[in-house]
């Protein structure tokens, strides 16, 4: 019974194995999929909502004692590295770390602007502040919170109004980055309904893989008057909502164990974005703007990286996502 009741929880939970890319002594980064909710029920017995079944995933395939520890979040539909620590004085250590603004997240982001929104200037920092009113975050000059995000651009389509964008979040509050973008550069992220001012254009729908949706539900009868939702429209409604926001890098602060001594380092772990982000870009011809390490996922100790097929000397980090083209070549 006890095994049958093991296997059962194993088939539940591997669908997430290929989600967990890094691991050590103390943290595991997993590259969180889209559409899951970071919220769990914190009932170490029962793996029964999705982001249960991931934390379950994770001990599983890591040995772990207990479930892991949450540190922060992500969007429901933002994909990327999302960190856990390994039992509970490591999630007291890394909290800390984010409280002192020690662990450092930079994002990739396909946005609504060609190369004229960003004609004589690549880079820079927008620092709107914002404030929050019945759950929407807006600019607010007057009451507002200071939020600062730096920007780099990283390419523009030639065929359409897309960009590639990286993002660093210098402060964090909800919805930063998508508001910022949308009111700061007058880009919006693509697919972000909720801060676009205007829906995407018909040569922009026809890059995005027909399994996602990146609209707002429209209603229309027959003869194109309000009412019931079109055919066509039930069809993008079912599905899957997407933001093209991808949480592609962390770094924090680890000590080395070498002998009796410790070295302070910076730890950094790369995502590799998703396919379907992949699939815009590629189609946009923005794939070679991606940088190298965003496609196949890396290991870096004080921004030098570490093969993917060797150990982290000192806390005993290792690569447990796929090993691409990229990285045997």
């Amino acid at each position: 019974m006890v095994q049958l009741r093991k296997n059962l929880e194993l088939r539940h939970v591997a669908k997430y194995f290929k989600n967990i890319i890094y691991a050590d002594n103390a943290v595991v980064v997993v590259n969180k999929p889209s559409g899951l909710i970071c919220q769990s029920n914190n009932n170490p017995n029962t793996g029964t909502g999705q982001f249960d079944m991931l934390l379950h995933a994770v001990k599983w395939k890591t040995g772990l004692e207990n479930l892991p520890f949450q540190l922060h979040r992500l969007d429901k539909l933002t994909t990327g590295a999302l960190l856990l620590a390994t039992n509970a004085r490591h999630a007291k250590t890394f909290s800390k770390q984010f409280h002192d603004h020690e662990i450092r997240k930079s994002y990739l982001a396909i946005v609504r602007g060609g190369r004229q929104s960003f004609e004589g200037v690549k880079s820079g920092t927008i620092d709107a502040r914002l404030s929050q009113e019945d759950g929407r975050v807006r600019v607010d000059d007057v009451d507002g919170s200071l939020a600062l995000t730096g920007w780099e651009l990283l390419g523009s389509s030639g065929t359409v109004p897309l960009s590639l964008l990286r993002l660093t979040l210098l402060t964090g509050h909800k919805h930063q980055l998508r508001i910022h973008l949308a009111e700061g550069l007058r880009c919006p992220v693509l697919g972000d309904t909720l801060y676009s001012k205007s829906p995407p254009t018909p040569e922009i729908l026809a890059l995005v893989p027909p399994n996602v949706s990146i609209e707002k539900p429209r209603w229309s009868k027959d003869d194109g008057s309000e009412g019931s939702q079109s055919k066509e429209l039930q069809t993008r409604t079912a599905s899957e909502e997407r933001i093209f926001l991808h949480s592609a890098h962390i770094s924090m602060t680890r000590y080395q164990q070498r002998g009796s001594r410790h070295k302070k380092v910076t730890l950094g772990i790369a995502a590799p974005v998703p396919p379907d982000f992949l699939a815009v870009c590629t189609a946009a011809g923005l794939k070679h703007a991606i940088p190298p390490s965003f496609l196949s996922g890396a290991m870096e100790i004080d921004g030098t990286p570490v093969p993917l097929t060797e150990e982290i000397e000192g806390f005993k980090g290792k690569w447990c996502g796929e090993i691409g083209t990229i990285e045997k070549e």
